[in-house]
């Protein structure tokens, strides 16, 4: 299966989960409910210790970090047909 389709059958029911948590809230008309549903998807809980980056060596700063990350999934990921459904 190619991965595209992979990602799809993964990401259907993960979207419609998605969405009913969020009709869930609006439908509370709770403005409480509404900050802690914002606030647990923008607290930041944990952070990334330490990475090694190609040559071995400990990356501490966060701007590395990212950078690492960045290119080792752009090396590994596919293009993208670009097409939204």
């Amino acid at each position: 299966m190619p991965s595209v389709q992979c990602c799809k059958v993964w990401l259907t029911p993960t979207t419609g989960l998605h969405i009913a948590d969020e009709e869930r809230i609006i439908s509370a008309n709770s403005l409480g409910a509404l900050y802690q549903f914002v606030n647990k998807r923008t607290a930041n809980r944990s952070s990334i210790d330490v990475v090694r980056d190609d040559s071995g060596s400990l990356l501490t700063n966060s701007v590395d970090t990212a950078n690492a990350f960045n290119k080792y999934f752009s090396s590994v990921g596919v293009v993208d047909c670009a097409k939204l459904s």
